[in-house]
């Protein structure tokens, strides 16, 4: 990071992002092999390499704003891929008898640009917003392959771009107490394409928490959120499905200064 000047800042990064990952597709209810058999198992790891700029631009210690972009990250998952189906049945040309073969697929995470504000309203009251894009649409399916093969696992997910809109406010309570509370809307990016792989609805955030002067140098944070996720329901071959999920997340964290 760099400081132009008393009102300016800029800043780059590069990114390495590392993952693992297992996709297992079990046979069907209706399908003529074994239950606990696997139609589809890949199990593997793999890099993915991005960079990221930021700016900020402070008018006075009250009143400032930042933007910020993150590339987007093509993960690379190598390992090995096996299917309890028979090896060159007719109706599945890619089973492997449960052999292993080598197998990899890419993962097209997605660029995100941000822009955030915070203004102290006065000694008491500060408030502060975001608003998120996130550019969902470069993740379209999941498609594992092998070398000599070519596809051995496909499934359309068709993302679409989204975004993330926050408000929150910042109560100064007294020289040791800061008490905070905030919510957001999160737009999901499978709202046109449902999956029961990846069955993402629109969700609510809703937090509070506090920070806690434990002295000039140190100080704790603490917060609370809890994600409501819309209840949804859609089609998949002729199945309905309905989905929904809630979470919480609790956050403890100490800062010290030297």
């Amino acid at each position: 990071s760099y400081r132009v000047n008393s009102h300016c800042s800029i800043g780059a990064g590069l990114n390495a992002v590392y993952g693992t990952a297992k996709l297992i597709r079990n046979f069907g209810s209706n399908s003529p092999f074994p239950a606990s058999g696997n139609a589809a198992h890949l199990k593997g790891d793999g890099w993915g390499y991005g960079w990221n700029v930021g700016a900020m631009w402070e008018i006075n210690p009250n009143h400032r704003y930042g933007i910020s972009y993150r590339s987007k990250v093509d993960l690379k998952f190598k390992g090995d891929f096996y299917s309890d189906i028979p090896e060159g049945l007719s109706t599945n040309p890619y089973g492997t008898g449960g052999e292993e073969i080598p197998g990899k697929l890419t993962l097209n995470l997605p660029d995100i640009f941000e822009f955030s504000g915070y203004n102290r309203l006065n000694q008491a009251v500060a408030v502060h917003y975001s608003y998120v894009w996130t550019g969902w649409s470069t993740f379209q399916e999941i498609n594992a392959t092998s070398d000599g093969i070519g596809s051995v696992m496909q499934k359309d997910e068709k993302f679409s771009n989204s975004y993330r809109v926050s408000f929150g406010a910042t109560w100064y309570l007294n020289p040791e107490w800061e008490l905070r509370a905030g919510m957001a809307f999160d737009r999901s990016p499978s709202r046109t394409h449902k999956t029961i792989s990846i069955p993402d609805n629109d969700r609510y955030n809703y937090g509070l928490g506090f920070t806690y002067h434990l002295s000039e140098q140190g100080s704790l944070d603490a917060g609370f959120t809890y994600i409501q996720g819309k209840k949804g329901s859609f089609n998949e071959e002729g199945v309905e499905f309905v989905s929904k999920g809630d979470a919480y997340i609790v956050a403890l964290q100490y800062n010290h200064s030297f």
